[in-house]
């Protein structure tokens, strides 16, 4: 039923022309501020213009998603998973069309395939996200989304409030759950059975919250301290981080492009939010939904490069706090004084 609602409601074009759109936009980061305060004038409209450039709607082929027994998998009738780039799942023994899950990889900055990109699982989904979660070694998930927003369902849950569930072959138990203001994590130790590989996995979720369907986060400080959360767990991993929103577009592209634009930063003393906006956009559909979430790409990147890692512990606050209320000589301005004059 969520999937036949979705299917009338969203309809885009099935394909586009790109001819003529620009395909890359390069910044330097001592240009940044000037480009987004630019840009930002008059309602975002440089901005809005820049957005436009993006193709939209379907860019490739996608007959595998469109398959009779493929479409309940799919969230929403228009976001499929195109042929080339889709994540490909061990065929279960005698269960036809079994490989499909709706999900795409995504290349990171440095890295072939970095990201997965995919929906948030719906009931037909569930099985086969743990499956995929198994398959690929999977230590790290990024949940964008919250099970239900305006009153509509998002997500399914698939994972245990406590003790374990069997999802298909795949049993999930909850081992730990740690609340922050904005995100959650919680730990999972995942098992297939009869499974000749090792016994159990670990496996961490990174559930950021307050981020709202085809918006974006009020500051991007939150986001950027849920990010360094990630990257900070199980580093020696090569795995892909699997990333999902509820269609795995908007608030899923908008991560993964804040991801690489970092890197980009740090490696080239430059960003490309509308090139790698294309690039995303040739693997998935229409990542990066929204003007607004486009500009808090830009936003967010300049709010890393200013600001840097702002975190500050419980424990240690205090002092922290007291240091930079103080002046170390006669005359000069205090470190807080000197963070807020970066900051306006």
């Amino acid at each position: 039923m969520d999937n036949q609602r979705n299917e009338e409601i969203i309809s885009e074009p099935i394909y586009v022309n790109v001819t003529g759109k620009r395909q890359t936009s390069p910044v330097e980061i001592s240009q940044l501020y000037d480009y987004i305060k630019k840009n930002k004038e008059h309602n975002c409209l440089g901005f809005k213009k820049e957005f436009e450039e993006l193709p939209v709607g379907l860019l490739a082929c996608c007959e595998v998603s469109r398959k009779a027994d493929n479409r309940a998998k799919n969230r929403y009738g228009n976001i499929v998973a195109y042929d080339h780039s889709r994540v490909i799942l061990d065929p279960i023994q005698g269960e036809p069309n079994t490989d499909y899950v709706n999900a795409n990889y995504m290349d990171g900055y440095s890295r072939k395939k970095a990201f997965i990109a995919s929906q948030g699982p719906n009931k037909t989904m569930i099985r086969d996200f743990w499956r995929m979660v198994w398959q690929l070694k999977i230590s790290k998930i990024v949940m964008l989304t919250n099970l239900v927003e305006a009153c509509k369902r998002k997500c399914e849950q698939y994972w245990p409030e406590e003790g374990s569930i069997k999802y298909g072959e795949v049993t999930v138990k909850l081992v730990h759950t740690r609340k922050y203001t904005d995100y959650t994590i919680r730990t999972f130790e995942i098992a297939r059975v009869g499974s000749s590989e090792e016994i159990s996995k670990i496996v961490k979720q990174f559930h950021f919250t307050t981020w709202s369907d085809h918006g974006a986060p009020t500051y991007p400080t939150t986001l950027l301290a849920f990010r360094r959360k990630v990257l900070l767990y199980n580093t020696d991993s090569t795995a892909p981080i699997l990333c999902h929103c509820s269609a795995g577009i908007g608030r899923t592209g908008t991560y993964i492009a804040l991801d690489y634009l970092l890197d980009q930063a740090q490696h080239e003393n430059v960003v490309d939010v509308l090139g790698i906006a294309q690039i995303m956009r040739t693997n998935r559909v229409n990542m990066i939904q929204t003007w607004e979430q486009y500009v808090f790409v830009y936003d967010a990147v300049l709010e890393a490069i200013k600001s840097g890692n702002t975190t500050i512990l419980r424990s240690v606050f205090r002092n922290v706090y007291q240091d930079m209320c103080t002046a170390h000589d006669d005359g000069e301005k205090t470190e807080l004084e000197r963070q807020y004059e970066v900051d306006v």
